[in-house]
């Protein structure tokens, strides 16, 4: 009886840990989440080989916990990484102020205002005068004042070619943003890294949350 509880239980901890253990795309750097997927394959590559030649039945609760607690470890860890990616590619420098770095916050995300403003000013001073806002008798639009059909009939008079200057700078501004913010997760991964290997974040063992976690329980790791 007691080698079919040891066997289930292995057995159930394999599963639950295959998904951390899954290869991701990207290289193996403390950059990507395969990092974390090559430490979580060490972690069990390490307990299988100080088990190795242990009979199953051998296994108690404590050598399991142990290998939990490790991983569970990792789990947190991999999940401070991502969070503070995400965080930083929804708005740049936010992943950095959650890390402690005050300075690349505050440039990653006045860089990204500066990028915001300059293309919503780059493609408006390209519109036709006719669209633009009216500045004493010059040609325009008072959007206050003018009547909607005036507005409509200004805009729809415009043909693709009027409007293809101003479109260009916004695609150009939105690439340039979309790498600005890939930059902005990447460094926030980094500095991650760099939180957790000074040992500025700590994660404490949680064995029994993180088993519930992959198995769907409904518990949730925090740090």
């Amino acid at each position: 009886m007691k080698k079919i509880i040891t066997m289930l239980a292995v057995l159930s901890v394999t599963a639950a840990v295959t998904v951390s253990a899954s290869p991701h795309h990207g290289h193996g750097g403390p950059g990507s989440d395969r990092y974390f997927s090559d430490l979580v394959a060490e972690e069990l590559e390490s307990f299988a080989s100080q088990a190795a030649g242990t009979e199953i039945g051998d296994l108690t609760v404590s050598d399991l916990t142990e290998l939990l607690s490790v991983l569970s470890v990792r789990e947190q860890e991999a999940s401070y990484v991502r969070s503070l990616k995400f965080s930083s590619f929804v708005m740049p420098g936010f992943g950095q102020f959650r890390g402690g770095d005050a300075l690349a916050g505050s440039l990653f995300l006045l860089g990204d205002i500066g990028l915001s403003v300059g293309t919503f000013w780059g493609a408006y001073a390209l519109l036709p005068e006719t669209v633009q806002l009216r500045k004493g008798g010059s040609t325009g639009l008072d959007y206050w004042n003018d009547s909607r059909s005036d507005i409509d009939a200004a805009w729809r008079g415009l043909s693709f070619s009027d409007l293809a200057p101003s479109l260009g700078v916004v695609l150009g501004g939105s690439v340039l943003d979309l790498i600005w913010r890939s930059w902005s997760a990447s460094n926030a991964g980094d500095l991650a890294h760099e939180n957790i290997e000074s040992g500025v974040v700590v994660f404490e063992p949680q064995p029994f949350t993180f088993i519930g976690d992959r198995m769907g329980l409904g518990m949730r790791m925090r740090y």
